[in-house]
């Protein structure tokens, strides 16, 4: 049960969203914040996944450079370019690299899923 003192600091809204009951204004409150949350974390994740490119372009700007004349191939170059491709850098998250196409995967994912949870809560079924 809620105290009284909640009651009183907070009002009828409270007790009816405490109770279960609920109205449209604490769901709709409670899903902003959701939303909120959503896209700090999205932007977030969209860094990460800016940084996981960078790397992944690194090897073939290391690759551009001339630092020698002549034709032949520098060795070691070639060495250091595999060898950062091999390491594969960027941001990872459980294991999985984060790159643009797990996030266009994840945004349709949390934006199907926020839909359905948004119209479930506004039509107020359970």
């Amino acid at each position: 049960m809620v105290s009284m003192e909640l009651r009183k600091a907070w009002g009828p809204e409270f007790s009816m969203a405490a109770a279960g009951t609920g109205n449209i204004y604490g769901i709709t409150l409670s899903y902003a914040n959701l939303l909120v949350i959503l896209f700090c974390s999205s932007r977030v994740f969209i860094k990460a996944t800016a940084v996981t490119e960078t790397c992944t372009s690194i090897p073939s700007m290391i690759n551009s450079f001339h630092l020698e004349d002549g034709g032949d191939i520098d060795h070691d170059r070639q060495y250091l370019v595999q060898y950062i491709k091999n390491s594969d850098a960027g941001f990872y998250l459980n294991g999985v690299r984060l790159t643009r196409s797990f996030m266009i995967k994840a945004a349709y994912f949390v934006g199907a899923m926020s839909y359905s949870v948004g119209t479930v809560a506004l039509s107020g079924s359970t």
